[in-house]
């Protein structure tokens, strides 16, 4: 991992399926480092299986700044950070774009180059994300008609990518001002 730049991760969950999509942001480039999708287990078990481990062997050290769906169910929501928090630690938000509006910057960005370079904006790991490249070759963007284990693995992006542009607005001084009493 290059630098001290934090680390990434868009979670999506529901229907029996939970996915993360793990990358970091480098200079004008998203470098995606790992998908991971599961079918029938718990939201916790998939963090503790999957994503604690790949965290432990390869960004140990790494802020961690996470993304989930802005759930309806209050609940849900606060039982989805809740485990982050616990399992992961870092920074979680939650996102509340509708799917339709990530989906296409995601799309936007996809088809982005770097400047004089004019390699894509976004590299994928060959290795870690054979996951997330099938569900994007599979081209079907629409909630409705995909693939449930597709449409988490791609929503999963969708919201890293959220985060990121979060981020990338957020002031980069996080000291407080001194304010007179």
């Amino acid at each position: 991992m290059p630098g001290n730049w934090p680390l990434f991760i868009g979670l999506s969950h529901g229907e029996g399926i939970v996915a993360t999509v793990i990358g970091q942001t480098y200079n004008s480039e998203i470098r995606i480092f790992a998908a991971f999708a599961s079918e029938a287990i718990s939201l916790r078990r998939h963090l503790l299986e999957y994503i604690q481990p790949w965290l432990s062997a390869n960004a140990h050290r790494l802020s961690l700044l996470g993304a989930y769906e802005d759930f309806p169910n209050v609940q849900l929501k606060s039982e989805t950070f809740q485990a982050a928090r616990e399992i992961l630690a870092g920074e979680w938000a939650s996102i509340s774009k509708s799917w339709e509006i990530r989906r296409a910057a995601m799309l936007d960005i996809l088809t982005k180059a770097q400047a004089f370079s004019f390699k894509p904006v976004v590299q994928f790991d060959p290795v870690g994300t054979v996951q997330l490249s099938q569900a994007l070759t599979r081209g079907v963007y629409e909630k409705d008609k995909a693939e449930k284990k597709t449409y988490h693995v791609v929503n999963a992006f969708s919201l890293l990518l959220a985060r990121l542009e979060i981020w990338k607005v957020r002031p980069k001084d996080t000291k407080l001002p001194r304010l007179p009493h």
